[in-house]
């Protein structure tokens, strides 16, 4: 069983998987799963025959990133060196791979995790996750809003700078209702992971371009039952000359401060 941002994953046969696709599944994925943490596993085949043809060149492109599509109820993925087709309500799908490239794989398990894992009722975050004090934050915004700055300058445990999961803490125990878990899946930087748990989800907050380091923020109190608040907005963090080393680091402490201090202000 692999577990792949909170979502369990069963991969038939496992004898079929090449050792860079088994290198590929220790770094994304950890085995067992978490205390909070319940779901049916999602079974992916892998198989010798394509799932579905189509005559569409366009779908079939190399050099360029999958195309993905709904089609009659189901998830299609395809690629010059691989086809999957995948049923997020059935929890299951199937995968043809085409030639030895890993990245066959790594798609296929980043799909099915951002298409399974709202029935799960999580969410896959386009965010940078970040752990202070063993709380997490997730960091979102556009592209060059300055996720991969602030988690590549971060003193805190870094979950990704690319892809978080929010999944659902079914403990009842925990300090919120929501939990914030690494995906696996990075972008421009990686880390050695540096958690097999997940974390509370305290906070999102949006990051937004600017000239300078310039930041506003403001906290919704949504109660135990709600979401995490959206603690506010913040401009991109900028280089050392603009603001100094220290300023991933005192946002994400204030953004902190704002959740324990409902209605506060920066």
């Amino acid at each position: 069983m692999h577990l792949v941002g909170g979502l369990p994953i069963e991969i038939e046969p496992e004898e079929a998987l090449i050792p860079d696709e088994r290198k590929a599944l220790a770094r994304i994925s950890r085995q067992g799963v978490g205390p909070g943490e319940r779901a049916l596993p999602f079974r992916l085949r892998l198989v010798a025959e394509p799932p579905w043809a189509s005559a569409d060149p366009a779908l079939f492109a190399d050099g360029g990133p999958a195309a993905i599509d709904w089609v009659d109820e189901r998830v299609r993925v395809s690629h010059a060196r691989f086809v999957a087709e995948l049923d997020p309500v059935d929890r299951s799908g199937r995968l043809f791979r085409r030639s030895r490239w890993v990245g066959a794989l790594e798609v296929t398990l980043r799909t099915v995790l951002c298409s399974r894992l709202p029935f799960e009722g999580g969410l896959p975050l386009h965010a940078a996750g970040i752990v202070p004090d063993g709380r997490g934050i997730a960091f979102f915004g556009v592209s060059g809003a300055g996720k991969s700055t602030l988690a590549g300058l971060s003193p805190h445990p870094v979950l990704s700078d690319e892809l978080v999961a929010v999944v659902a803490d079914h403990s009842g125990t925990g300090p919120a209702p929501f939990a914030l878990t690494a995906s696996g899946f990075w972008g421009t930087g990686e880390q050695d992971r540096t958690s097999e748990q997940p974390w509370p989800l305290v906070a999102l907050v949006e990051l937004a371009k600017g000239a300078r380091g310039d930041r506003e923020a403001r906290s919704r109190d949504h109660g135990t039952a709600g979401p995490a608040p959206l603690v506010g907005r913040s401009g991109r963090p900028g280089p050392s000359g603009a603001g100094g080393p220290g300023l991933p680091h005192g946002l994400v402490a204030r953004a902190g401060s704002l959740v324990r201090s409902p209605g506060g202000t920066v």
